[in-house]
């Protein structure tokens, strides 16, 4: 089990170095500074504790199962050093119309965090790992974009 656990900081260090090395990256187009490339090392620790969460908050022996874990560490592990585009909300802005309703959401999320701290933990690992596939949709949408607008075949909508 212990190799295991290793290869999490082993492959988080192993992200930050491809991150640092990313930073001045001259050819990436502006939309992909809105991706990350693998999943940022913060969320894959919090993805990472979702079986554990699960386990103190339902009554199923599956999410203690030592083969589940490890699946579940190792993926998160490969997650982190992949090539999978993950969005990056660093320059996300929020128009005025939505202020009100986000401060809503974030006060309601903290009111679950307080009552239900380890469904709510659960839950917002799960919903980040249920946005790769859309990030990754994006990502390639964008990409199709950019490569007509450059071939220019981009035709005015």
């Amino acid at each position: 089990g212990w190799v295991l656990v290793l290869l999490f900081p082993v492959c988080s260090a192993m992200r930050l170095a491809r991150f640092n090395t990313m930073l001045d990256e001259p050819n990436a187009p502006p939309w992909a500074y809105s991706f990350f490339t693998g999943v940022p090392t913060p969320a894959g620790a919090g993805v990472a504790m979702v079986p554990m969460a699960l386990s103190f908050s339902l009554p199923v022996d599956l999410f203690r199962h030592p083969v589940v874990v490890a699946a579940f560490l190792v993926g998160v592990s490969f997650l982190e050093v992949s090539r999978v585009p993950t969005y990056s909300f660093k320059r996300i802005r929020v128009p005025h119309t939505y202020v009100l309703p986000l401060m809503l959401v974030v006060a309601a999320v903290a009111a679950f965090l307080v009552t239900e701290p380890w469904m709510t933990l659960s839950a917002l690992g799960l919903l980040y790992l249920a946005s790769i596939p859309l990030s990754i949709r994006s990502f390639r949408a964008r990409q199709r974009e950019a490569e007509k607008e450059e071939t220019g075949d981009a035709r005015p909508t």
